[in-house]
């Protein structure tokens, strides 16, 4: 990947306006992603980079940044559902820490899960650890508000900004609240395309095997494909950056559940 920096002015007017716009999104928008992720991994199926690759989309390079990123669907276009996710943080050189925010909501029921992932490189080894301690809250109507807590470890190797892979699990998870156990994660990246490629070790479902591709159509263009094997459920997607800005919709369909349409938008500010 090759590193791009941005300069601009006028980050305090920047910075109130993609809160407002987040906000909007988030709390206003007529359904229109997937549970607690941003769009553009809708767009590619769920299919994650491991934690040494910044999970935002194929614009994003290496280098010293500082984020907001907002989406929202209706999954599988069902009546009353909508899914919101918020998330902010900081990459540098050694560093990635974000904070996220995921918001299932239906008129009889709601989720809420919060977590803060921070991964640290481990000098200039190629290698990666990271956490990230989550809490989780649901509430029925007429039910009590419940909350449990998660947390997850992550380790990754990159060889040569080419070929990275990684593990994440779950270390802590009193109440079997997740499903997903492990993943292991492959990205080949070579610019303009990368090619993401997932295995979900499951609790109570099927393993799951995912293939996600990022391509470049240009500086301000990117598109995003993805499949579920164990699904079969397909998504594509595009991103559009300009400035700093940065909007995504995507379309994923799954034989027996239907169609779910995504979109977001975000911001980074490059040093």
């Amino acid at each position: 990947m090759q590193n791009r920096k941005r300069v601009f002015g006028r980050k305090g007017r920047g910075i109130i306006g993609v809160v407002v716009l987040a906000s909007i999104i988030i709390f206003y928008m007529p359904p229109v992603v997937n549970a607690g992720v941003p769009v553009w991994i809708k767009a590619r199926n769920g299919t994650v980079h491991p934690d040494i690759v910044p999970n935002l989309n194929c614009f994003v390079t290496y280098g010293n940044y500082l984020g907001l990123i907002s989406s929202v669907s209706n999954p599988y276009s069902i009546d009353g559902i909508t899914d919101s996710f918020l998330k902010t943080g900081f990459h540098n050189s050694n560093n990635n820490l974000w904070g996220s925010w995921s918001l299932l909501h239906h008129a009889l029921y709601r989720e809420d899960f919060v977590k803060v992932r921070w991964i640290r490189k481990i000098g200039q080894s190629g290698f990666s650890v990271g956490g990230a301690p989550g809490i989780y809250g649901r509430r029925v109507t007429g039910f009590e508000y419940e909350t449990a807590r998660v947390v997850e470890a992550s380790v990754s190797f990159n060889l040569k900004e080419t070929f990275i892979f990684g593990y994440e699990g779950v270390v802590y998870d009193p109440g079997l609240l997740t499903d997903e156990a492990a993943k292991f994660m492959l990205s080949i990246i070579d610019p303009p395309l990368s090619l993401l490629v997932n295995y979900s070790v499951m609790r109570r479902n099927d393993n799951d095997f995912l293939m996600g591709v990022e391509a470049g159509l240009s500086n301000d263009l990117c598109l995003l494909s993805g499949y579920g094997f164990n699904t079969n459920e397909i998504s594509f997607g595009l991103v559009y950056q300009r400035n700093g800005w940065y909007f995504g919709f995507s379309w994923n369909h799954h034989q027996v559940l239907g169609s779910t349409l995504s979109a977001g938008i975000g911001m980074l500010w490059m040093k």
